[in-house]
């Protein structure tokens, strides 16, 4: 009996941290912040130093297609279906793209109804688009953007150029 239940206990804790994988090291995946910030608090933060959720929210797997010119993705009705449930308040709520668990940029998830500009990349939640998110730059448009645009960073399409995802 004993040896039953920590053969049970063994195969719970494997599966529990298998499901807590972060992204394979070279490949893209957008992640949480382990703490809950908004799209100014993450503007503002050091990415090397912000600890990331234990599992990407997208990962290069959830998507399906990425076109580097209009910087939309297709994505699994799975992963639309759980990016529907992200709560998203009127500031946002941040995300950092990376390749591996290197941050490469931060945004926030937006909600169409904020009456708040940001100046930076945001993903609009929900989606536009069934299945189909847009990198965008800026909200509530690019005009309120300045700096450099981070969505085309070489190691990021070289990332989903290698895992296929590229149209």
């Amino acid at each position: 009996m004993r040896k039953r239940l920590a053969v049970l206990l063994s195969v719970g804790i494997i599966f529990i941290l298998s499901s807590c994988r972060p992204a394979p090291a070279g490949e893209f995946a957008i992640y949480l912040p382990a703490k809950e910030l908004t799209g100014p608090q993450v503007a503002g933060a050091d990415l090397r130093n912000l600890s990331l959720q234990s599992k990407p929210t997208i990962a290069a797997g959830d998507i399906l297609a990425y076109d580097p010119t209009t910087h939309t993705m297709q994505l699994t009705p799975a992963a639309a279906q759980r990016l529907a449930q992200l709560k998203v308040g009127v500031y946002g709520r941040a995300f950092i793209v990376c390749v591996g668990t290197e941050p490469i940029y931060a945004g926030a998830f937006w909600s169409p109804v904020s009456s708040v500009s940001f100046n930076g990349v945001i993903i609009e939640l929900p989606a536009r688009v069934e299945d189909e998110l847009a990198l965008t730059l800026g909200y509530p448009t690019a005009a309120v953007s300045s700096g450099t645009d981070p969505r085309s960073d070489q190691r990021i399409l070289t990332a989903l150029r290698r895992a296929g995802k590229l149209k």
